[in-house]
């Protein structure tokens, strides 16, 4: 039966809200059904915008119908309109408030499988009656087959489309592979980011947008706190307090507009912006959160839909590279798709790739079956996600298990000093006295010494990486012994201070606890007593006695001003409630009284806006001006003085308030307890971790930095991407020392130390190494939040009243040593063990420290201790024997063995660099050794300058700088600049010609870039990277490689004469001409392939093809060539930078012809701009 053929009541098939009685008098019913058809209409305008577009049979087809199918389609269409209504009626409606429970719950998901398959929707199992004809329970079995009376089978209802949406925001769609694993908003974002992980990357780019729907209208009645913080900017400017400066400064980014909607862009790799859906009719989603639950929903199906995603939406790692026939294989053997396959590869190895290129996949092959697995394929790390393994995690340092129980006679003072607060619009760096009038240098006591030195933690607050705060912690030894019933009182005001700041009733024990905390006093010179003990007198311990034996909050004196105005020094304000919102004491107003206006609220007196329940018996007492105290899972002080706005002001009236017993100094300081502890806790583990595995080689703060990962600290400054940045070329340089020390005397060939080191470098053999060590138990991975932390030892009792319905259950986190398990991706392991290297060379700059830690580590560099043995690995150099005659006129010759200011002691390395004669057996090998050791130090001098004159800069922009300074065009301008090319000697006429010209060439580039940026300010340079428009060869770029390496080996591998040249000659020009720090690469070649991606296209190609005296660049997308680029044979960059210039001019253009991207690409995943194209 056809859903187009049913004839369906518009009375009986409806769904109402409400199940009241039919009426019974014919006046009234006619009036009712009318009523009915009205809701019918509505009702079914509603089903035609559920139902997607292109089912257009099932527009007229009611709501019970498609979503339910509870009365099928042969039985709605035997319902009379005159007859049973009082029988249907209220079916109906229960079937409707039926599918509304099944949406709910959850229990009305659809099974997704091939478009082309047929989907039964559910059946409800509501029993129904109908003209006297009662069923039982209809089946929701996709299978279920119903029988009419007459004998006839029902035909269930049957949709085309894989997926229909629901009501609710957070079903709105769902997606099933054949496989029947469920994808939906909830579990979309765990997919993605396990795919993220899988591909190397720590997080995706995410951004946010507002959209304002067209009937959009700025909200007339602001909200209660806007216009708080209008009357009182009104007031301040009134009274001339603000200044238009002043007022431009403090303005305060309220948020998105009231009423707007947002919509979610994700950045995938490779594949380009996803952006979420728009299920509302003027588009986007409600909040960020489903906004960005839709695109990543968006995401994990393009992902699953192009294959990287397998059934279970789970990484599929990257295939291993196919077998190739042999050119000798018979033809006649192959399949029809394997001799094309091999004709393809012909066709590319003579017309795209250079006999390097096919020796560079050879290579690739090799040192791929030379590594070891992929740890996330382990079975002891099993996680069922490709890239991501588990392992154990240390969460508390051994040092708090090993503290024995706290004693009047071992007692060990470590004190605490809020140094500063910043953050990029603000820096607070307090001088002595304000500091000690805001925050009060706290004292944390040991039963035990902290095993970390003297030294200024840096504390992060939130999400954000640029507010922060240092706090330093000064060890003072061990305190003389207490007297009798100190440490008692010292436990109370501990315990009431927890209780105050984490709004929790904690209970402590003597026996169990390892710290406690107490006041210094106020007047306390931190700074003159850090290189002294701590005296028992420093402590305030009268304010210590008075909160220990004391209650928790005292009336205000209003009889004696004096006393007043001395308890609102320091003091905060408190309602008669243990946990309360507490106020600090900013200043006493005595031009207030409580029948004043109000400052905020002129239209009213302060009295009124409190509307007590009594008469105040002090009607002309001063009014107190306060303002609000962040708890510290907001962020406490700091967050308070980033943000004034959070710190809401208010007046009180003394009478009606209470004065808190724990200062307000005390407060402010100890209302970042938990970012402190996390910070000291993690101290504690790098420190542990250094102990155990490093023998105390590194530096504990850098060791720190080495494992935490970016995910747990967005700081730049806190995790271990620098330090990778850096230990990444470090382990390189000694890596291909090592390399190149054993291959020379093992006559080992460059192919293979080249392998070897490969292996050795690759993440693969770091990220085994890492396990292997035991690294994966010390790494920090994961995010703080000071609104879960627990005071470790100290219980927590809900029900300490007796409270009824309270937990009787008490919390409390050991500090025994607790090992738990964390997921982390292969590449982290790696990236931590390169930035342990890192931190062991900043410490002191001492090579002797990386090697050793190398070894600890696992890397094989076996015989290499020290750095000094280098000098007694190879044979020593030939010093020249000159004859006296030669002595006597060096005086009038210049010395033919030096260059760049270094004297060779063996003459013959300078033949072996400079002469072009490869046909001289030996000759090539050793220059090509040379070159790799060139580089390695090249690559080491390079990376160590900017690390240190780029202090703020992140990984992306110091990689960006190092590519552009360590290119072949690089490397041959700087031969040019250098007289190098000129020393070039035993080449043929043609190469002489190539040499000549492109010693012009570079010359002229470089005098037009320095004219250019001579008509600039001296400090800007304009005509950076002048040498990408000239061409390059091995020729000119390869010999400055080549010296380095032949400098360090006269020199018996001491770095000092190198590092002398670089400074002298090679820094400032890379300074003075290359690129500046940036986020992204400004090459034609990157701005296209990030182009294609942000509009999600993949099927692109850049080909170079070699002629006999040209070289062109292709670039193709679809397998179709758009642009071509022609240039000398040489000029090969240059012919790529043209081409993908035009390439990308082309693509960026869209006019009527559909010339651009949009008429090229095909890509399922594709992002065209339909609104430029439909002029909306």
């Amino acid at each position: 039966m056809n859903i187009d053929q049913c004839s369906i009541s518009s009375t009986t098939s409806t769904l109402v809200e409400n199940s009241n009685p039919v009426p019974t008098s014919s006046k009234k019913k006619r009036k009712h059904r009318e009523v009915v058809k009205e809701e019918v209409a509505y009702e079914q305008d509603e089903i035609r915008r559920e139902i997607p577009p292109h089912l257009t049979r099932l527009q007229s087809t009611p709501l019970s119908s498609v979503y339910n199918a509870a009365i099928t389609v042969n039985q709605i269409s035997s319902l009379e309109t005159d007859q049973g209504e009082e029988e249907v009626y209220p079916i109906l409606s229960a079937l409707k408030r039926r599918r509304r429970k099944q949406s709910k719950e959850g229990k009305d998901r659809l099974e997704e499988g091939d478009q082309s398959k047929a989907v039964l929707i559910p059946q409800t199992d509501i029993p129904y009656s109908i003209n006297g004809e009662t069923s039982s329970s209809l089946s929701s079995s996709p299978g279920a087959r119903k029988i009419h009376q007459d004998g006839s089978e029902v035909e269930p209802i049957i949709i085309n489309d894989p997926m229909i949406s629901s009501s609710s925001p957070n079903e709105t769609e769902r997606y099933t592979t054949p496989n029947g694993t469920l994808l939906t908003f909830q579990n979309a974002g765990t997919y993605l980011t396990h795919w993220t992980q899988s591909i190397g990357q720590q997080k995706l780019l995410v951004e946010y947008k507002n959209i304002l729907t067209e009937d959009y209208q700025p909200p007339m009645i602001p909200s209660k706190t806007a216009l708080k913080r209008k009357i009182y900017s009104d007031s301040e400017r009134r009274e001339g307090e603000i200044t238009p400066e002043k007022e431009e400064k403090g303005k305060v980014d309220v948020g998105p507009p009231i009423g707007s909607l947002r919509e979610c862009e994700i950045t995938l790799p490779m594949i380009g912006v996803i952006r979420s859906t728009k299920p509302l009719p003027n588009g986007g989603w409600r909040n960020k959160q489903l906004a960005k639950q839709s695109a990543s929903f968006q995401s994990i199906k393009e992902l699953h839909q192009r294959g990287l995603l397998d059934d279970s939406l789970r990484p599929i790692p990257e295939p291993k590279a196919k077998s190739i026939p042999t050119n000798n294989q018979d033809p006649s053997t192959l399949s029809s798709g394997a001799v094309h396959e091999k004709k393809s590869l012909k066709e590319t190895q003579m017309t795209s790739k250079s006999k390097s290129c096919q020796n560079w996949d050879l290579q690739k092959r090799l040192i791929h079956s030379r590594l070891p697995p992929s740890p996330s394929e382990n079975n002891l790390t099993p996680t069922g996600q490709l890239g991501i393994g588990n392992y154990p995690y240390v969460s508390t340092p051994s040092f708090w298990s090993s503290c024995p129980q706290l004693a009047p006679n071992v007692i060990h003072a470590t004190t605490l000093q809020l140094l500063s607060i910043s953050s990029p619009t603000l820096s607070l760096a307090d001088n002595p006295a304000q500091r000690e009038e805001t925050c009060r240098t706290m004292c944390l006591l040991t039963s035990k010494p902290l095993p970390v030195s003297s030294q200024e933690l840096v504390l992060n607050f939130g999400n954000q990486a640029e507010i922060k705060a240092k706090m330093k912690i000064t060890n003072h030894g061990k305190m003389k012994s207490w007297e009798q019933g100190k440490l008692d009182h010292v436990l109370k005001f501990t315990e009431k201070l927890l209780r105050a700041q984490m709004q929790k009733p904690f209970k402590g024990n003597l026996k169990d606890l390892k710290w406690l905390i107490v006041p210094l006093k106020l007047d306390h010179q931190s700074k003159a007593s850090d290189s002294k003990k701590l005296q028992r007198r420093d402590i305030s311990w009268e304010e210590i006695s008075s909160i220990a034996k004391g209650p928790l909050f005292t009336p205000f004196n209003l009889a004696d001003p004096d006393i007043l105005h001395k308890q609102c020094q320091d003091g905060v304000i408190t309602t008669p409630a243990e946990f309360a919102k507490r106020n600090y004491i900013k200043s006493v107003r005595t031009d207030l009284k409580p029948s004043s206006s109000h400052p905020l609220l002129p239209d009213k007196t302060i009295l009124a806006t409190i509307n007590p329940l009594s008469s105040l018996d002090y009607p002309d007492q001063p009014i107190l001006e306060v303002e609000s105290v962040l708890s510290p899972k907001y962020g406490g002080h700091v967050i308070g003085t980033i943000f004034p706005s959070r710190s809401e002001k208010s007046y009180h009236i003394p009478e009606l308030v209470k004065l808190h017993s724990i200062p307000a100094s005390v407060f402010r300081t100890t209302s970042i307890l938990p970012q402190f502890f996390n910070e000291l806790d993690s101290l504690l583990i790098a420190t542990q971790m250094n102990n155990d595995l490093f023998d105390r080689l590194l530096d504990p703060k850098l060791a720190l930095q080495a494992i935490t990962t970016s995910s747990s600290n967005y700081d730049i400054e806190s995790h271990y991407e620098r330090l990778e940045f850096i230990g990444d070329t470090i382990l390189k340089l000694i890596v291909t020392i090592h390399s190149y020390v054993n291959d020379t005397e093992m006559g080992k060939n460059l192919e293979q130390s080249f392998q070897d080191r490969h292996v050795t470098t690759s993440n693969r053999s770091l990220q085994d190494n890492a396990i292997k060590v035991g690294l994966t138990r010390y790494i920090r991975s994961k995010r703080f939040k000071a609104k879960d932390w627990l005071p470790k030892d100290w219980a927590v009792d809900w029900n300490e009243n007796g409270a009824p319905g309270g937990n009787s259950s008490i919390t409390k986190i050991s500090s025994d040593t607790i090992e738990g398990e964390h997921d982390l991706g292969d590449k982290v392991l790696a990236d931590v063990l390169e930035a342990l290297i890192g931190a062991s060379y900043l410490a002191s700059r001492d090579l002797d420290e990386v090697l050793s830690v190398a070894h600890v580590l696992g890397i094989p560099i076996k015989g290499l201790q020290k750095w000094s043995d280098l000098s007694y690995a190879l044979p020593p150099p030939t010093t020249t024997q000159s004859t006296k005659e030669a002595n006597y006129m060096n005086f009038f010759k210049s010395k033919e063995n030096t260059i760049l200011g270094y004297e060779f002691k063996d003459e013959s390395k300078i033949n072996q660099v400079l002469s072009l004669d490869m046909t001289v057996p030996g000759r090539k090998m050793t220059f090509d050794r040379y070159r790799m050791l060139g580089n390695a130090i090249l690559d080491y001098l390079v990376v160590e300058y900017l690390f240190d004159n780029y202090p703020e800069e992140g990984p992306a922009p110091l990689t960006f700088m190092k590519a552009s300074r360590c290119t072949e065009g690089v490397r041959s301008a700087l031969s040019v600049e250098l007289g190098l090319v000129d020393l070039l000697r035993d080449s043929d006429d043609q190469t002489r010609v190539q040499i000549a010209k492109i010693r012009k060439a570079t010359k002229a580039a470089k005098t037009k870039a320095d004219a250019l940026n001579s008509e600039n300010d001296i400090n800007e340079v304009v005509a950076s990277e002048w040498w990408l428009d000239v061409a390059v060869t091995h020729t000119t770029s390869d010999p400055l490689e080549a010296l380095i390496g032949a400098i360090t080996h006269d020199a018996s591998f001491d770095l000092s004469p190198i590092r002398i040249i670089f400074s002298k000659h090679i820094s400032p020009f890379l300074e003075r001409y290359c690129s500046p720090p940036r986020k992204q690469s400004s090459h034609p070649k990157d701005e296209m392939i990030r182009y294609l991606a942000s509009k999600g296209c993949s099927h692109y190609s850049v080909e170079r093809v070699f002629h006999d005296d040209s070289e062109e660049a292709i670039v193709n997308i679809h397998d179709k060539e758009i642009s071509r680029a022609s240039v000398v044979s040489g000029m090969g960059v240059i012919a790529i930078k043209k081409a993908c210039e035009i390439a990308l001019n082309l693509l960026k253009a869209v006019n009527s012809n559909g010339i651009g991207l949009e008429g090229m690409c095909t890509c399922p995943g594709r992002k065209i701009d339909i609104v430029k194209k439909s002029g909306i």
